[in-house]
């Protein structure tokens, strides 16, 4: 029995009739239609388990019900094959021009923004534009201060309250041969016909100031003797001078200055 095998001309020939049969329609899918497919696949199947939850009888838990600010605007949840009041709905419809994308594009990032400006934060960046300072309290050489009065934040002036003290500085005429000096005398002026002792307070506060002058104009003659320890000398010292003077202040010890 012999077989026919075909030849190169039968095959072109099967081939052309394959070809000039009518193409099965295919079925067209959206680009929404087509993410959902892949979602889908990717979501495993949810067991629904309940789980029992025990409270301590102390405890209070309170359920409190939060809106959202962006459901007026319509952004989110509904039926997205549905056509509301609003431009961007249907949520899923497809665009046939560039532009008609891009308008919708600029639309929902400004819906965005109005919603992102809703959330904490983002406010006022102006310390004096603030709703709780008082802005006509606001001046020159002023701090911020809480006033409960009214409330409010107010910019109130520095008050510097000056100290009167009252320090007197004793003045002290000698006029005889020798003069204990005390803590309050400042100022020693000496006019005595003869030499003239003055011996200094033994521990007087530190920073205590104390000037001694001859007063005589005749000191050469008629010596001023200080007795103390000065400038660690415990023989202190002798002002020779007509009409001179010397200052002297106390730091653990009396100092010529």
């Amino acid at each position: 029995m012999s077989v026919d095998k075909p030849s190169l001309s039968d095959f072109f020939n099967m081939l052309s009739e394959e070809k000039s049969k009518p193409l099965e329609p295919i079925e067209k899918v959206s680009f929404e239609d087509f993410f959902k497919a892949i979602a889908a696949a990717k979501t495993p199947d949810l067991v629904e388990e309940k789980v029992e939850i025990i409270t301590p009888a102390e405890t209070v838990i309170e359920e409190t019900k939060i809106e959202l600010s962006e459901a007026p605007l319509g952004l989110f949840g509904g039926d997205p094959d549905q056509k509301v009041d609003d431009f961007l709905s249907p949520l899923n419809r497809n665009f046939v021009t560039h532009d008609e994308l891009q308008k919708h594009y600029k639309t929902f990032i400004t819906r965005v923004q109005q919603q992102l400006s809703t959330i904490g934060g983002g406010g006022e960046t102006k310390l004096r534009r603030l709703d709780d300072v008082d802005r006509s309290t606001i001046g020159d050489n002023r701090f911020l201060k809480y006033d409960a009065s009214s409330g409010n934040f107010i910019f109130a002036p520095v008050v510097v309250e000056e100290i009167s003290t009252s320090i007197t500085f004793e003045t002290t005429l000698v006029t005889q041969s020798s003069y204990t000096a005390i803590e309050d005398d400042h100022y020693i002026g000496v006019d005595y016909n003869g030499t003239c002792n003055i011996t200094l307070p033994g521990s007087p506060k530190n920073g205590t100031s104390l000037v001694i002058k001859d007063e005589s104009g005749n000191a050469s003659i008629n010596p001023i003797k200080v007795l103390g320890n000065v400038d660690n000398d415990p023989g202190g010292f002798t002002l020779g001078i007509d009409n001179g003077s010397i200052s002297l202040i106390y730091r653990n010890g009396w100092r010529i200055i």
